[in-house]
């Protein structure tokens, strides 16, 4: 087992003030994110469908609006995968 960044041990309330006072950048995460998901998905296989261009072309445009002052959400910036039975 590889060692784990510590962008992906931050809890939520943590990442999200983060990624809105842009001490971490949206991409900066998903990337993160989708080296682990490449890292272990032989072993868990729980994506069906996952466009890691896709991924990192929102993360850019999230992290050009917050640089830009433009409103953000609260949740903007954090990564969202989802169930493919809901």
């Amino acid at each position: 087992m590889s060692n784990i960044n510590p962008l992906l041990t931050l809890d939520v309330v943590e990442l999200r003030d983060r990624l809105a006072s842009g001490a971490v950048r949206a991409v900066e995460y998903v990337e993160a994110c989708l080296a682990r998901i490449e890292e272990i998905e032989p072993q868990v296989q729980a994506w069906a469908w996952l466009d890691s261009d896709f991924a990192i072309a929102q993360a850019r445009a999230l992290d050009a609006r917050r640089q830009s002052g433009a409103a953000i959400g609260p949740l903007h910036g954090l990564p969202v995968g989802l169930k493919d039975a809901i």
